[in-house]
């Protein structure tokens, strides 16, 4: 309210007065979080009201202007602290500007203020949806908690998507409009792997110094390393962020780790052990929880199968009793490492978890990692001996993934014999698949598959 009003000539007394008399008349509603502090909401029709009262006086674009800075200032200063003992908390602060970023970035598009809207974006998915479980969701603020998971992930990546199209009509360039490239999985699904990794390779090297917002998993997981040698070198970029807010740091170590992993290199031991130690120091929750599927990780590269499966299904379980993560991105994409190094430790496989996990996909829009499950999945139907299928599946992935996707995963295929899978005369229907693959889950635990599973 202080920040809307110091435009306005309006003093701080002033307002002092003003408020509790609105609330008593029922024109502002107060609201107390958790942590005691108060913010105070307009009713509908008194909003409208003073948008139009603002418009006539021409006052409107001022104001616009002063919540939309306000706004990112907040929100940019939540971010930078989110992980850390009181992650839980933050995170629902986060989750009670919802409206009002929505808001203000939509002010910053049309106004051509792209770096405001850049920090406006929420943090990525990983860390404002991830760091909330379950459990936390019903009280995550009054506005974003209502939204449900999957609607508000899709409306994290519509904003991404916006801005970029929005930057590239008014011809914008550099690093700026690189990075909401890179953060569009729309875009990122029409480009080739060296095409995405040589915009990378130019973002990251041109951020000195690198800026609070600007350094995170996405960039990170765009890169796609041909050697070990390249691995190391991404691995050392992580030394010019020893002083950057805690919740930068560990995304990008996360995100570099993660990507060397991926890509079946070794990290470098000390720098790891770098991390797990400032990880502990942080007391972060969620920071525990992505080192634990790094060590998975680690363990599946050194080809110990059975322990990176177990280490990956804690990471999705929880840690120390708590709830697993409620994040759609993390669920999904460590389920389908875990259903790999399952299969390729000779573990069964729970053909209902593979459902459960395709329907997440779904729902949420994830089709940025669906060539991932597909691959994963071709590998599950093989362990039960139903090779023909999943030959289909790997078919499926090699013939419709993105160009040089599917090399990504030969490793792992050749171990059933499904890196070159037939062609098949006639083109297949994922949505065939899926649903032959929910048919297939009913038959073999009845209970599991109540609900279909289709491609959108």
């Amino acid at each position: 309210v202080r920040a809307m009003a110091s435009g306005a000539d309006v003093h701080d007394l002033d307002l002092v007065d003003a408020m509790p008399r609105l609330v008593d008349r029922s024109l502002v509603e107060r609201t107390t979080a958790e942590d005691g502090m108060t913010r105070y909401h307009l009713l509908e029709t008194v909003r409208a009201y003073g948008i139009d009262h603002l418009e006539r006086q021409g006052l409107l674009e001022a104001a616009r202007d002063r919540h939309a800075e306000y706004i990112a200032r907040v929100v940019g200063r939540l971010s930078s602290r989110l992980l850390g003992p009181n992650e839980a908390s933050l995170a629902r602060r986060l989750a009670d500007y919802w409206f009002d970023c929505g808001s203000a970035f939509e002010w910053s598009v049309a106004t051509g203020q792209w770096e405001r809207a850049v920090t406006l974006l929420p943090p990525s998915h990983f860390w404002f949806l991830g760091l909330t479980t379950a459990r936390d969701r019903p009280n995550a603020g009054q506005t974003a908690g209502r939204m449900g998971r999957y609607a508000q992930q899709q409306q994290i990546l519509a904003m991404v998507h916006q801005l970029r199209h929005a930057m590239a009509a008014a011809g914008a360039s550099g690093p700026l409009y690189d990075e909401v490239c890179l953060r569009d999985p729309r875009w990122v699904a029409q480009v080739s792997i060296d095409e995405l990794n040589e915009l990378a390779w130019q973002h990251l090297r041109s951020l000195e110094p690198v800026p609070d917002h600007r350094f995170g998993w996405q960039i990170a997981s765009s890169i796609f390393p041909s050697s070990q040698a390249e691995a190391d070198d991404l691995m050392r970029e992580l030394d010019r962020l020893q002083t950057t807010s805690s919740a930068k740091r560990v995304a990008a170590n996360w995100g570099v780790f993660r990507t060397v992993l991926r890509s079946d290199y070794v990290v470098d031991h000390e720098r790891f052990s770098r991390f797990e130690r400032y990880v502990d120091d942080l007391g972060s929750e969620a920071a525990r929880r992505f080192v634990l599927e790094l060590r998975g990780h680690i363990a599946r590269v050194a080809g110990n199968f059975a322990d990176a499966a177990r280490i990956l299904g804690d990471a999705l379980t929880g840690l120390d009793g708590a709830e697993g993560p409620d994040d759609p991105f993390f669920v999904v994409a460590t389920s389908w490492w875990m259903t790999e190094c399952s299969a390729r430790a000779g573990q069964p496989v729970e053909l209902d978890t593979v459902v459960e996990t395709w329907k997440t996909v779904e729902q949420a829009e994830l089709d940025v990692i669906r060539p991932k499950g597909e691959c994963a999945t071709a590998m599950a139907l093989a362990t039960m001996g139903e090779t023909g299928f999943a030959e289909r599946f790997a078919g499926w992935a090699r013939d419709h993934g993105q160009n040089g996707v599917f090399d990504l995963f030969r490793v792992g295929l050749a171990d059933f014999g499904l890196n070159d899978p037939p062609r098949r005369p006639e083109p297949e229907d994922l949505n065939d698949l899926l649903g032959e693959l929910n048919t297939l889950s009913a038959q073999k635990s009845p209970a599991s598959a109540s609900t279909s599973i289709t491609k959108s």
